[in-house]
């Protein structure tokens, strides 16, 4: 071989890294790095565990905290809807009790005008001044009303005034009602007045002195009763009621705010039941109720209880809890199964009418339209039993035996007559009809 076309080359140096295998025994380059640092969590040292455990306490602690945090405000809230519900019924029951002028509302200048008008009447009236409640019971009033009389019926013995045809009447005057009334048992008359809590206005007669100068007392008059039980929406009812209404009713109501159903038909059994077919009750109620089957429970019960007077229900104008529609659509059938009562569609669900412009006159003026009706109609039942009964009166009876041998005998002779016109009409027709059968029959 020839050697001398070989050349030699030197070796070339490269990029890669010097050996590091005689640095594996030595920690200097992990300690420098921190990628190559080793899993402290693979390694169960009893520092690691106990720090595990504080850790676990810790986060159930905290989960424990936030919870009664959250039990905490519940609780809170709770508190805050229960004690707005007591302040606003604290506020119901001093609007209920009080009655200080600050609280109400002034009447208008027109209102004022027309109470300070005298009446334009030929006749004077001399009133009693009005006695507070407070001072006198309603004995003292029956003793002052007897020594008035006693004092006119010593001026004249007689019940004639002289030189005028004047009777001497007692009557006791109008009593004005407000929505807050106190009721006032008469133990003579079993009767109940509403009576304003603070004053009796205008209990006691009155005089009455005519151009003549003569002096009477007006007659008393038998009033037929009205009685109204009611939630919130009783609210004025009497007052406006008892205007529209006139002086042959007397209107009491008794309303009980944000009541159910079945509180409002508790009020004044006993008075409900001595009532007649010429009074009346109104039940005006439904609002407050959340439970339907409740609700006609309670109705149908009461109404089989009530049967000596005349009902009238009232249409619910508004209900938060359940549907109005058909609230009242089971109100108006449960009414229909009765005779003595009777329901008014008074339009309070319509959605133009709402709870906050609700006003006593709208349901009081279909209640009048309903009472005037009713009463309407029970005078033409009477009316037709009066002609009924004057069509089957019975002969009137006489003494004697003869006398009604005569009257059979002109009641027979009355008869035979009839018949015998009645013959003579029908024999001439007859044969004239034969005869024309008889030429009919030879032509």
């Amino acid at each position: 071989m020839e050697f001398g076309n070989i050349t030699y080359r030197k070796p070339q140096r490269s990029s890669s890294l010097q050996d590091m295998s005689d640095l594996n025994s030595s920690s200097t380059l992990f300690d420098a790095t921190v990628a190559s640092l080793p899993n402290a969590s693979l390694y169960e040292s009893q520092n690691n565990i106990d720090l595990n455990e504080k850790i676990n306490k810790l986060s159930s602690d905290l989960l424990i905290a936030h919870q009664e945090i959250d039990n905490l405000n519940s609780e809170n809230t709770s508190l805050k809807f229960e004690i707005e519900k007591y302040q606003k019924i604290i506020k119901t029951f001093k609007k209920i009790t009080t009655y200080s002028s600050c609280n109400t509302t002034p009447a208008s200048v027109n209102k004022r005008r027309q109470t300070l008008q005298i009446p334009e009447q030929n006749l004077l009236c001399t009133p009693i001044n009005r006695i507070e409640m407070s001072e006198c019971s309603i004995n003292e009033i029956k003793d002052k009303e007897q020594e008035l009389v006693n004092n006119i019926e010593k001026t004249d013995s007689s019940n004639h005034l002289p030189n005028t045809s004047c009777h001497i009447h007692l009557e006791k005057e109008d009593i004005h009602k407000e929505h807050t009334e106190v009721i006032a048992t008469d133990t003579n008359t079993n009767t109940s007045l509403n009576t304003p809590k603070t004053q009796l206005g205008n209990t006691l007669p009155y005089y009455i002195r005519e151009k003549n100068d003569n002096y009477k007392l007006a007659t008393f008059k038998m009033r037929r009763k009205i009685i109204v039980i009611a939630d919130q929406q009783g609210r004025n009812i009497c007052k406006t009621l008892q205007k529209l209404i006139g002086d042959n009713f007397l209107v009491t109501c008794y309303w009980k705010p944000g009541a159910k159903i079945q509180e409002v038909l508790q009020t004044e059994k006993n008075e409900i039941c001595k009532l007649t077919k010429n009074d009346y009750v109104v039940v005006l109620g439904g609002v407050n109720e959340n439970n339907p089957y409740e609700f006609e429970f309670c109705i149908r019960s009461w109404l089989y209880s009530v049967t000596n007077t005349n009902v009238i229900f009232t249409e619910i104008p508004y209900n938060r809890n359940l549907n109005i529609g058909k609230l009242n659509y089971v109100l108006r059938f449960i009414c229909t199964s009765f005779t003595n009562v009777s329901f008014i569609n008074t339009n309070g669900s319509k959605p133009f009418f709402h709870q906050y412009t609700f006003t006593p006159y709208i349901p009081c003026r279909f209640l009048l339209r309903e009472i005037l009706r009713l009463d309407y109609k029970l005078k033409f039942e009477l009316y037709q039993n009066i002609v009924i009964s004057s069509k089957f009166t019975p002969l009137q009876t006489t003494s004697t035996q003869t006398d009604n041998i005569e009257m059979v005998d002109t009641c027979t002779q009355s008869d035979d007559i009839l018949k015998d016109n009645i013959i003579e009409e029908i024999t001439p027709r007859h044969e004239n009809m034969t005869h024309s059968g008889k030429n009919l029959f030879r032509i």
